[in-house]
């Protein structure tokens, strides 16, 4: 009893900091990971782990879990700028340190990489670098590995960006969906972010065409799926902030339709998942 009741007084808290319920919400009739139609998709949960009324959407055929119906680029795009983002994932975990925001030194989720990019790059070698997520906490990994020419940082929230824009990286603010440019990159990365893409199928497609035909996407990705879909209790894996899980499967979908081969995966990622 006590912890139900402290758990619905933590809900009401959350609530205040943002109103879920009144933002303007879009109904999706296909799979955002492979455009598959209704008759692809399952219901799967209606309530997220901060107590907010968030239906999910499962697809059979590439495996993705999503919100649905959910927020648009605006709403999303206002969810990060604002802070708030950030204000519920700190008042949920109770530990605000956990959270916040790495900016100095190299985030242990990166690190598996380090030896993936000393093996492909060419340390003389003048590199272009998308950092799909910002912040440039990859930034510090990079700097030791290789020579870098130029660094842009695709980050919406506004907090973040001023750190980016002190540290000298090129900014554009706003979701990746929202990015457009028309020079090429040397190596694109992504990481804690694949769970806050709204159209991972036109993000994929996207990096495709922002890679230089040498380059590499580097990312991340924390499986939850099939853990969700065997436990009794799924809420506690959805969160609003994060609008897709992919599966395997969706990776291998979202890597074949783009035209990107799958160079090498590192398992055992230990990445923090907010």
């Amino acid at each position: 009893t006590f912890r139900l009741l402290r758990m619905t007084t933590k809900y009401g808290r959350i609530r205040k900091i943002f109103d879920y319920d009144k933002e303007e919400k879009h109904n999706l009739d296909r799979c955002p990971g492979c455009l598959s139609g209704n008759d692809r998709l399952h219901d799967f949960g209606d309530l997220d782990r901060y107590g907010y009324y968030a239906k999910t959407s499962w697809c059979d055929r590439c495996g993705l879990i999503f919100i649905n119906p959910r927020m648009g680029l605006a709403g999303y795009s206002r969810f990060y700028q604002s802070g708030v983002y950030r204000q519920i994932i700190k008042f949920y975990a109770d530990t605000p340190k956990k959270f916040s925001a790495e900016k100095e030194g190299i985030p242990p989720r990166v690190m598996p990489f380090k030896d993936l990019l000393s093996e492909y790059f060419q340390r003389h070698r003048k590199l272009s670098v998308l950092d799909i997520g910002g912040t440039g906490n990859i930034f510090h990994l990079l700097r030791e590995l290789l020579s870098i020419d130029r660094y842009v940082c695709v980050n919406p929230a506004a907090s973040e960006i001023e750190i980016d824009e002190q540290a000298g990286f090129e900014v554009f603010e706003g979701v990746v969906e929202q990015y457009e440019a028309t020079e090429k990159f040397d190596l694109i990365c992504m990481f804690g972010t694949l769970n806050h893409l709204l159209e991972p199928k036109l993000v994929f497609n996207k990096v495709s065409k922002l890679l230089d035909h040498a380059g590499i996407f580097a990312f991340d990705h924390v499986n939850r799926v099939e853990k969700m879909i065997k436990s009794s209790h799924p809420i506690q894996q959805i969160q609003i902030d994060h609008p897709v899980y992919p599966a395997s499967e969706t990776i291998s979908y979202l890597a074949g339709d783009s035209r990107m081969k799958i160079y090498k995966m590192v398992s055992n990622i230990k990445s923090q998942y907010c």
